[in-house]
C-alpha cells in the first residue's frame, strides 16, 4: 500500500499530460453503406482505409454535387517510376438509385484522382462531382472509393433529398477565406457563411440552441423521453446577397439551425463543442467520460476533487496499479472516447451517444449491418446465439441524421456489468 500511494503521489503530475500526447498522436481521423455490411471497418480507426465525410449540394433544379473528404492517412503514396514524385492515386465510383426502387440502377460514373501535395504529411482532401438529369425525387447514391495503388477500397451510402427544397442539401457553408467546408461539427470562434441555392432569398433565420445535454444511460435502462430541445434560446436573422451571407462567427457549444422557411422544421444545422473536437486535449475532457466504468458515488467523488488531472490521475492508477499499465489502459479508453466523437456526434457529443456508449465500454463491434433506418452491431462470432447484439434505430431528428437510439433490453445488464467490471481490473 505505501509503494503504491507513494507511486501516486509522484505521478499525478505527469500522467494525464505524457498519455494525452500519445492519444494525440495515435489517434486519426460517417456515414456507412446503405446496403448490410459485415465489416466494422466504418467504425474502426485502426483501419487501414478510413469512411470518407459526405456532403450533398443541390445546385439547381436538376444537378447535384457530391463531396467527398479523404484524410491522407487513408491513401498509399508511390512512385511509379524513378524520378517522379510520391503520389496518391484513387477512384470514386458511383451508382444511383430511386429511394424506393431499390435494384433500379437510374445512373452511374466513375471519377479518378491523385495527389502529390500531402505526400508524408497528414491532411484532409476534398473531391467532388456532379450529378445531372436528376428530378424532385428521394434517390439513394453508393460510392466506392479505391485507393488504386493499395487496391484497397471502402464503401459508403448517401441518401439524396432532391424532394424537399428546405432540406440541408440546399445550403453549403463556406470558410472566412471562401473555401468549402465539408462538415457540420465546426470549431468555436470560427467564422463561416452560408449559401443557399435559391438566389431569390433576401434572409435566413437562425434558430440558436445551447449545447449541453446528458451522458447517455446504460443499455439495460429505458431511456429518456427525447433529449434534445425544440424551442431555441434565442433568434436572429442573416441577410444573403445573391444567396450568399454575411460571416457568422460560432460560440462554442451550440447548435445553430438554419432555415430558409420557418413554417417547416428542415434545414441546415451547424454544431459546436470545444476547441480541438473531436480531440480529448484536457483533464476536465477525460474526466466526463469516466462515469461510463465509474460508480456514481466515486464519480461524485472525482468531480468533488479541485484539480481535475489528480481526479483523472487518481482514477486510472488506482484501477491499474501501475503507471505503465495505467498509461496503456488511458490510450485506449480515450482514443475510443474520440472515434465516438468523429462517428457518432449529433446534436451532442459522440461519446455521449447511445452507439458512443456501447462503442468505448465494448469497442468496435465485429460485425456491422447497416440499412437506412437501422444499425445492429455483434460482439462476439456472427450469427452465434451466445454473442451480444446491439441495435439503433435511426431518429427523425430536426438537427441531424446522425442520431441514433439503442433498443434497450433487462437482459444487457449482466453483459454490461461483466464488461465495465473489465475495464476496473
Amino acid at each position: 500500500m505505501t509503494n503504491k500511494m507513494s507511486m501516486k503521489k509522484i505521478d499525478l503530475h505527469f500522467l494525464c499530460a505524457t498519455t494525452l500526447l500519445a492519444i494525440m498522436l495515435i489517434s486519426c481521423n460517417s456515414k456507412a453503406p446503405y446496403r448490410s455490411l459485415t465489416k466494422s471497418i466504418t467504425y474502426n480507426h485502426q483501419s487501414s482505409f478510413s469512411a470518407p465525410i459526405t456532403g450533398v449540394y443541390h445546385i439547381n433544379d436538376s444537378c447535384s454535387r457530391i463531396f467527398f473528404t479523404i484524410n491522407t492517412g487513408s491513401l498509399l503514396y508511390i512512385k511509379k517510376t524513378s524520378g517522379t514524385t510520391f503520389a496518391a492515386h484513387y477512384r470514386a465510383h458511383y451508382e444511383l438509385h430511386p429511394f424506393d426502387e431499390p435494384n433500379n440502377l437510374q445512373d452511374s460514373g466513375t471519377f479518378e484522382y491523385s495527389d502529390t501535395l500531402f505526400f508524408n504529411k497528414t491532411a484532409d482532401i476534398l473531391d467532388s462531382f456532379d450529378i445531372g438529369g436528376l428530378r424532385s425525387k428521394k434517390y439513394t447514391l453508393n460510392l466506392t472509393i479505391t485507393d488504386l495503388n493499395k487496391k484497397s477500397e471502402i464503401e459508403t451510402g448517401i441518401v439524396l433529398l432532391r424532394d424537399d427544397p428546405h432540406s440541408r442539401q440546399n445550403f453549403c457553408i463556406r470558410s472566412a477565406t471562401g473555401a468549402l467546408i465539408n462538415q457540420e461539427v465546426l470549431q468555436p470562434g470560427q467564422d463561416i457563411s452560408v449559401t443557399t441555392n435559391n438566389k431569390n432569398l433576401f434572409r435566413l433565420c437562425v434558430r440558436y440552441y445551447r449545447s449541453d445535454y446528458p451522458i447517455a444511460l446504460p443499455p439495460f435502462l429505458e431511456n429518456r423521453e427525447l433529449a434534445y430541445s425544440l424551442k431555441p434560446d434565442s433568434a436572429f436573422l442573416i441577410d444573403l446577397e445573391n444567396g450568399t451571407s454575411t460571416l457568422l462567427r460560432l460560440k462554442s457549444n451550440s447548435i445553430y439551425h438554419f432555415q430558409s422557411d420557418t413554417t417547416q422544421k428542415e434545414g441546415l444545422t451547424l454544431f459546436t463543442f470545444y476547441e480541438g473536437f473531436p480531440k480529448v486535449t484536457t483533464a476536465e475532457q477525460m474526466l466526463a467520460p469516466v462515469r461510463y466504468i465509474s460508480t456514481k458515488n466515486e464519480f461524485n467523488d472525482l468531480k468533488m476533487m479541485k484539480n481535475a488531472k489528480h481526479a483523472v490521475d487518481e482514477f486510472w492508477l488506482d484501477k491499474a496499479g501501475t503507471v505503465e499499465r495505467a498509461k496503456e489502459m488511458i490510450v485506449r479508453y480515450y482514443n475510443r472516447v474520440q472515434d465516438a466523437n468523429k462517428y457518432f456526434t449529433s446534436y451532442l457529443e459522440g461519446w455521449k451517444s447511445d452507439r458512443g456508449m456501447i462503442y468505448i465500454v465494448f469497442g468496435p463491434p465485429q460485425a456491422l449491418y447497416k440499412s437506412a433506418t437501422q444499425e445492429t452491431w455483434v460482439y462476439g462470432e456472427d450469427r452465434n446465439i451466445l454473442s451480444t447484439t446491439f441495435t439503433f434505430n435511426k431518429v427523425n431528428n430536426q438537427f441531424s441524421d446522425n442520431d441514433y437510439s439503442l433498443e434497450r433490453s433487462a437482459e444487457y445488464k449482466d453483459t454490461w456489468y461483466t464488461a465495465v467490471e473489465t475495464w476496473r481490473k
